[in-house]
């Protein structure tokens, strides 16, 4: 994964998982497609879609076409994911994947640690996100989702 992360914008966490969903049922786990085909298969809007790739990219979940600029493609890991989001949201085996996901990103890995090793309460956690990650732009909707 890279060192560059992005957090969501705008967006809760049942809204980024449906762009995932999106992504699966406009054929993405198996080639890139546009933006404005993912948004033919959402509730979320072309401009969140669009705003939101960068955080799909940077966290291991899309990528982008060398090609193509513009198209994405579901990852083997976010695919599978997709899938058990949209069959069973809340089942043991979508967080599962959920976490395989995250849990390739070091900087997670120790931060969810010092999370639980400090107590460190929601809120205080929520703001010291941003950053950890290194993304300073984030907003609270976002957070909240992250």
């Amino acid at each position: 994964m890279s060192s560059s992360r992005f957090l969501p914008r705008r967006l809760s966490l049942p809204k980024i998982f449906d762009i995932l969903v999106a992504y699966l049922n406009v054929g993405a786990d198996k080639e890139y497609v546009g933006v404005s085909e993912v948004a033919s298969k959402s509730s979320v809007t072309l401009h969140n879609i669009s705003r939101n790739n960068g955080f799909l990219k940077s966290w291991g979940f899309i990528e982008e076409s060398e090609k193509e600029p513009g198209k994405y493609k579901l990852t083997k890991e976010a695919a599978e994911f997709a899938y058990a989001y949209r069959i069973d949201p809340e089942g043991n085996l979508t967080k599962q994947l959920l976490r395989n996901i995250l849990s390739k990103d070091e900087i997670v890995t120790k931060f969810i640690e010092r999370i639980n090793r400090e107590k460190l309460d929601r809120d205080s956690a929520i703001l010291e996100t941003p950053r950890v990650v290194g993304d300073l732009r984030a907003d609270k909707v976002g957070l909240s989702a992250f």
